[in-house]
């Protein structure tokens, strides 16, 4: 048995195999786009991330569900359009909802009939910010914070004007400067409020104001009696303390807020408003007189961390609660990058299962016996000869070859990977693509080298015999090569899950594959690396 003879058989597994691959390809995006296996795992994954082993309980699956009704989340499950379209995703939506009442899954997505495949780390970071309502957590509590200290202060000054006014029995003195100053303080809390003014820049033009307000009383109270002197006197002590010496809270504060139920009760009741709304959810369970669910254990533990780790990477002199903000949706970001690529292993694990299985009943309903196929090859010259012409003519396709998730390093995890609906050849290995599997985007390499590929295949095949099928001629002649063995129908279910085997490695594979032994056979040097 000379090399040619063993690479003709070789070359004419590989192109059957090529061929069921790509059939393979076709099942299981129908399949994976039908039931959301990537949707769904993301959402369990998400799940994970936030509440850990407890992700069972109903209240903390709820407030995953909540998160996933952020306006950032739901921008990213786009609706078809068109009456066609939004027909095949009906369709699709009652094949699914139809799957899990049968297998009495529970509603993955809620209420809502699908979810997201993709997932942009940045976008994650963001809604979760969002959702828990951190930023106006901690504007509110700079509002609070600098509401006190102006009322300390109008406070001072009022005591004054009260011991000035009783000297000398005048109660409406000063009243119209005293009505300007409140007016002037109460615009600047009204522009903080409105996020008009920053924090820095509301204190500085709070103690200008009162300043300017000391100034105005020590002029008009010059050369005056005796007790109009001895308040003079106690202006520069007033001046001295005008001074406003608050400073922003911390994001570590802030965090706290969210995950300190012990200090709930504590709270300004604004505050205590806002944390609410951040903890609330939709569930008919919750009782708007009952306390807010907390936060997932899970959860509150990282928050708190990750909120630690943004303020450590703050530069000293840009300390400020949105720059700390600004760094915790980095650490966010990077911390639901590393859980994906986990979940993306997982991911993997479990589809080589599945392809596994759609290979083996794949060769079954073709009949695809591979000890009956090198029989086959091994016996028919003319048959080794047409595949032979078939393969030459697929290598005039392009050079690059056909996505196979089989081949797919795992370079991006499920929720970055930006794989075309048709550069899924298998299960095996897949990443989650950016967008839901059921559209193809026609100027995608890969998507059009796919299709080129199964045109080809499909052209060359009319005139090649091949050897699967359950025609009368190919199922009595595999009766007669099974005879041989002790238990003739062991020989078929070994072919068969042999070419199972094969067909789960993905048309990439055998399309690469395909390539090298051609090169082989026709001028002898070894393929390129």
């Amino acid at each position: 048995m000379d090399l040619p003879f063993i690479l003709d058989i070789a070359l004419g597994l590989i192109f059957i195999y090529l061929i069921l691959s790509l059939l393979a390809s076709e099942i299981q995006e129908l399949i994976g786009t039908v039931l959301q296996w990537r949707a769904e795992h993301l959402k369990k994954s998400v799940d994970q991330l936030l509440t850990g082993d407890e992700a069972r309980q109903s209240h903390l699956s709820e407030f995953v569900h909540e998160l996933y009704r952020a306006p950032l989340m739901r921008s990213l499950n786009q609706e078809a359009t068109g009456a066609i379209t939004r027909g095949f995703r009906w369709f699709g939506q009652m094949v699914y909802s139809a799957y899990t009442t049968l297998t009495r899954s529970p509603k993955i997505f809620g209420e809502a009939a699908s979810g997201p495949s993709y997932i942009p780390p940045p976008t994650f970071a963001a809604a979760l910010i969002q959702k828990l309502k951190i930023r106006e957590l901690g504007h509110k509590y700079s509002e609070i914070l600098l509401r006190d200290a102006v009322e300390e202060k109008l406070t001072q000054v009022q005591s004054i004007l009260l011991d000035l006014r009783y000297s000398v029995a005048n109660d409406a003195l000063f009243e119209s400067e005293v009505a300007q100053l409140k007016q002037n303080l109460n615009r600047i809390m009204y522009d903080f409020c409105q996020q008009r003014r920053s924090l820095s820049q509301s204190l500085k033009d709070v103690t200008g104001y009162l300043l300017e307000f000391i100034q105005i009383i020590d002029q008009l109270l010059i050369n005056d009696n005796h007790c109009k002197d001895i308040v003079r006197r106690r202006l520069p002590y007033l001046r001295q303390s005008v001074g406003l010496s608050i400073s922003s809270p911390t994001l570590s504060e802030v965090v706290n807020l969210l995950t300190d139920r012990n200090i709930y009760d504590r709270l300004h009741p604004e505050l205590r408003d806002l944390v609410d709304q951040a903890l609330a959810t939709t569930a008919p369970s919750h009782a708007p007189s009952q306390q807010p669910v907390a936060l997932p254990p899970q959860l509150q533990r990282s928050l708190g961390d990750l909120a630690r780790m943004a303020e450590n990477s703050v530069d000293a002199l840009e300390q400020s609660l949105e720059k700390s903000i600004q760094h915790l949706e980095v650490e966010l970001s990077g911390w639901f990058d590393q859980s994906m690529e986990r979940a993306s292993g997982v991911y993997k694990r479990n589809a080589k299962g599945i392809a596994l299985i759609l290979g083996v009943a794949i060769a079954y309903a073709a009949n695809a016996d591979t000890l009956y196929m090198i029989e086959r090859l091994s016996q028919d010259s003319d048959l080794r000869r047409a595949i032979q012409t078939a393969a030459g003519q697929l290598q005039t396709l392009p050079s690059s070859e056909p996505p196979s998730l089989s081949e797919q390093p795992l370079e991006q995890p499920l929720d970055e990977a930006d794989a075309p609906a048709g550069s899924a050849d298998t299960l095996t290995g897949v990443t989650l693509p950016q967008a839901d599997t059921s559209s193809l985007d026609a100027a995608t390499p890969e998507a059009e080298q796919l299709r080129r590929l199964r045109a080809a295949v499909a052209e060359n095949l009319d005139d090649i015999p091949l050897p699967i099928g359950r025609s009368p001629v190919v199922i009595e002649q595999q009766q007669a090569t099974s005879q041989s063995w002790p238990v003739p129908i062991l020989k078929r279910l070994v072919g068969w899950v042999l070419s199972g085997v094969a067909i789960s490695m993905g048309a990439g594979f055998w399309y690469s594959l395909l390539g090298k032994v051609m090169r082989v056979r026709n001028t002898g040097d070894p393929p390129k690396s």
